[in-house]
């Protein structure tokens, strides 16, 4: 649910206004004021003029024609107005527009914009793979995403429909999220980000940027009864991974070394194609879990009811008086 703006702009200011105590009293005790990315244009006000015409007579050194950056940090007024992403300047965009999809976009948006850089997520997204990119995991992800659906949404106002390949994009990212929620069970702020990738899997479907037309029906087919169609489509899958080890131990090691992708560098893992239920025989009988109330089984015992989809989620007393929770 989105916060309201005037919640949010009193923030900011008050935060600007501390910030500036704080950096005025840093450099009344001699300090200097910069920051990670150095002084920038948001505290150029605390740069003194002697530095500034230091720098000045500097740039005119190595850049006498004053091409990279014009006024940058060489006069405190910009001739221009420079460019930074905001999340409430884009929402703001999209409200005043008359796109019929912009409640949608907006929301998406207003659920990732409170991310607050922290990294945390990181660790246990199990998309995180750095040898092959840092993109995917949710930190990064909610920040490209902010950008992507901005250049989304400015294609759309500009062509009447968005472009292939920012969608192209955009399904590439999300079709990284396998929405384990992980990152919101350790988000300081419980940014929803498998929702998010969720929604605009659906947005992507909406407008056509799905992928390929097979893909989609085959998505569409299970959603349609997931109850039946997710257990053997499961165990397809763990038929056709059986095939693809034995196909992949016939081939030399000299062409499955060459393979980019790991699912075919090498045999993938040796899949059963028993589901929890059938293992655990859970039609003959039901597990009870004496006080343990429902709203904990999101753990380890969680797994195990929502593996075997006989999870009732109802408090329960056994025949001795002891509550529980029944699966």
């Amino acid at each position: 649910m989105a916060r309201p703006m005037n919640w949010l702009k009193n923030l900011l200011r008050n935060a600007e206004k501390i910030a500036s105590l704080v950096m005025a009293k840093a450099q009344e005790l001699g300090g200097e004021v910069t920051g990670e990315h150095g002084v920038g244009i948001t505290k150029i006000r605390f740069l003194t003029p002697e530095k500034m015409e230091a720098f000045r007579e500097f740039k005119n050194l190595v850049d006498p024609r004053n091409i990279f950056n014009p006024a940058k940090l060489t006069q405190r007024e910009l001739p221009v107005s420079p460019f930074t992403f905001s999340f409430n300047r884009l929402i703001q965009d999209i409200r005043q527009s008359g796109l019929s999809d912009k409640e949608r976009l907006i929301d998406l948006l207003s659920n990732v914009q409170f991310c607050t850089r922290c990294g945390k997520c990181r660790q246990y997204c199990p998309m995180y793979y750095p040898e092959q990119s840092l993109l995917y995991h949710p930190r990064n992800r909610n920040l490209a995403l902010g950008a992507l659906i901005e250049a989304i949404y400015y294609s759309q106002v500009n062509h009447g429909k968005p472009d292939p390949g920012l969608l192209a994009e955009l399904r590439d990212m999300v079709e990284h999220c396998t929405g384990c929620g992980k990152c919101m069970a350790v988000c300081p702020v419980k940014v929803p980000s498998a929702d998010v990738a969720l929604d605009l899997r659906g947005f992507l479907e909406d407008e056509g940027g799905g992928g390929h037309p097979l893909k989609s029906r085959l998505l569409h087919f299970i959603a349609g009864n997931p109850a039946t169609r997710i257990p053997k489509m499961a165990k397809a899958a763990a038929f056709g991974q059986s095939m693809q080890n034995k196909f992949l131990g016939l081939l030399p090691s000299a062409w499955t070394s060459r393979f980019e992708n790991p699912a075919f560098s090498g045999p993938g893992p040796r899949p059963a194609y028993l589901n929890l239920m059938e293992v655990l025989h859970l039609e003959k009988g039901a597990f009870f879990f004496p006080q343990l109330p429902p709203e904990e089984l999101a753990g380890p015992v969680g797994k195990i009811g929502a593996g075997a989809s006989a999870a009732s989620g109802d408090p329960a007393v056994s025949a001795s008086g002891v509550k529980g929770t029944v699966l």
